[in-house]
């Protein structure tokens, strides 16, 4: 009887330590905490970056750099969400001192207008999120904080954007007198990070099937259909004009380089590979610079505002009272969210 006591306590005791060990704070965050089963339940949401809705903390705090593949790995890394969960939770706590805040009506309306953008029902909306494990409460919060998270940008990141005359000058003769519009037909071969060494291996051997139809002058449509991932396969691949700068400058630059009817060599990018025929070609007059200004500023502002942005999260940090609990932790204290961008940038 005592034995079977005796094993019970020691049940009960490897339990109370496992749940010590899940429930652990990992950091207080002014008058908040984080604990480690947070972090898990955040890292535990991610399968691949291919899934990801745009709600998730480091997807509200990382915006468009979730394109980069170095990015893509960090994301996964405990250590680095933990990091991610602190400035949320910091610039919560200072929309909430600032008296900024996205009422339960005008959530709604967001929510509303994501379902009319989506051409779906509330009833279809729901069960796809649940189907990935989103409640529609969950969702709702996280549009909230979305909201929340432009509003404290517009009011305390762009302000502190410098954009000169001469630079939105400079902008305009290199981007707007002169713009090439231009068409193309499109072969594209998807392949991401996560891809099997399977589906990689064939991968190479559509690229070299392509390379060898383009050689014996086989028809790009036909090409397409057989082989491209991409859009309007029935058509070709044919897309519409489009503008200097509608794709990676790596994408463009090749695209320029060659005449109307040839095709670029097979081009890698994080999600694929890329080949594109050249269509037509042709030079746009734009508009002054007087008229066009506000919105050379936006767009050089964008290119910025990350620069920006990451300076303000370590100043947030730098403000609030943060302990750390966990020793091991490799970011701590010392981590810079500037200097991370920096890295990410190769600005080393």
């Amino acid at each position: 009887m005592f034995k079977n006591i005796f094993t019970i306590l020691l049940v009960l005791l490897s339990l109370s330590i496992s749940a010590n060990m899940v429930d652990r704070v990992e950091v207080v965050v002014n008058s908040e905490i984080i604990t480690h089963q947070d972090i898990t339940k955040e890292l535990n949401s991610l399968n691949n970056t291919s899934q990801l809705t745009g709600f998730e903390p480091f997807s509200m705090i990382l915006s468009d750099l979730l394109s980069n593949s170095e990015v893509q790995k960090e994301i996964f890394k405990a250590d680095f969400m933990l990091e991610t969960l602190i400035v949320e939770k910091l610039i919560i706590q200072q929309a909430v001192k600032d008296g900024v805040d996205v009422t339960d009506f005008e959530t709604k309306q967001l929510f509303q207008s994501i379902i009319e953008r989506n051409k779906t029902t509330e009833t279809e909306f729901r069960s796809t999120l649940l189907a990935r494990g989103i409640s529609i409460e969950k969702f709702k919060e996280s549009l909230r904080k979305r909201s929340i998270f432009e509003r404290m940008k517009q009011n305390k990141v762009f302000p502190k954007i410098s954009i000169s005359d001469f630079e939105m000058e400079s902008y305009y003769k290199m981007n707007y007198s002169n713009k090439k519009s231009f068409k193309v037909a499109y072969i594209y071969i998807k392949e991401s990070e996560n891809s099997s060494i399977e589906e990689k291996e064939a991968n190479i051997e559509k690229i070299k099937l392509i390379k060898e139809g383009l050689e014996k002058e086989s028809s790009f449509k036909e090409l397409v259909k057989l082989y491209s991932d991409g859009p309007f396969k029935n058509d070709g691949g044919e897309l519409d004009w489009m503008s200097q700068d509608s794709l990676e400058s790596s994408l463009e630059d090749e695209i320029f380089k060659i005449k109307e009817g040839m095709t670029t060599p097979p081009m890698k990018t994080h999600n694929g590979y890329h080949i594109f025929k050249l269509l037509g070609i042709k030079y746009t007059e734009s508009d002054s610079f007087d008229n066009l200004k506000e919105e050379i500023y936006q767009v050089l502002a964008y290119k910025k505002w990350h620069s920006v942005f990451m300076v303000w999260l370590d100043e947030l940090k730098r403000k609030a009272y943060l302990e750390y609990k966990n020793e091991s932790n490799d970011y701590g204290k010392g981590f810079s969210w500037s200097r991370w961008y920096g890295n990410i940038k190769g600005d080393k």
